[in-house]
């Protein structure tokens, strides 16, 4: 087994962590079936969560011949990326949840946190795309990767509604377009 392989293994407990969260409190919300009342921004903001996780724990797998890697600096600002992730996977949906549970009214009263935790995932991705490309990238791919942290500071920053149908939703089916280019490219 490569180094690179053990290193993998702790950043894919804290995959499995923020998944296994996710899981559960959906499960606890379907258990209560009509009990609970459904909102679109926390099934779109749930959504955009599993698949930001899932897409960075492939994403890793790109790095895994880089030699600095395996450096501690490196490797750390890796775990502190993922460990951001766990906690937007916590905050996605809430964590007790009982008879006339309102969804409307968990999203508004914690989506500013989650969004400001989306955008500090985001600038440490944006930092670790910074070192990758070594400023050489296209201005295609400078808007690709930055848009997503101004949309996260905007939806942060205003409680306009209809934003936070839009925004996360644009966001989710563009990143799913663009892993489903990047891997039958």
């Amino acid at each position: 087994m490569h180094g690179f392989e053990y290193a993998l293994i702790l950043l894919s407990v804290l995959v499995g962590l923020g998944l296994s969260d996710v899981v559960a409190s959906l499960h606890k919300l379907l258990a209560l079936g009509r009990g609970v009342r459904w909102d679109g921004r926390v099934i779109i903001s749930t959504a955009l969560v599993v698949e930001t996780t899932v897409r960075m724990w492939f994403d890793v797998w790109t790095l895994r011949n880089l030699p600095y890697v395996l450096t501690f600096g490196f490797y750390l600002s890796l775990i502190v990326e993922f460990m951001l992730l766990f906690l937007m996977a916590s905050a996605c949906l809430p964590d007790d949840v009982a008879d006339n549970s309102d969804l409307m009214l968990f999203y508004d009263k914690s989506s500013q946190r989650f969004w400001l935790i989306f955008a500090l995932f985001l600038t440490s991705y944006f930092g670790h795309w910074l070192l990758f490309t070594q400023l050489r990238a296209s201005p295609t791919e400078w808007f690709v990767t930055l848009s997503p942290l101004a949309l996260a500071i905007i939806l942060a920053a205003l409680r306009f509604r209809p934003l936070h149908y839009a925004l996360p939703l644009a966001m989710l089916v563009f990143d799913l377009a663009l892993s489903w280019q990047r891997q039958f490219a």
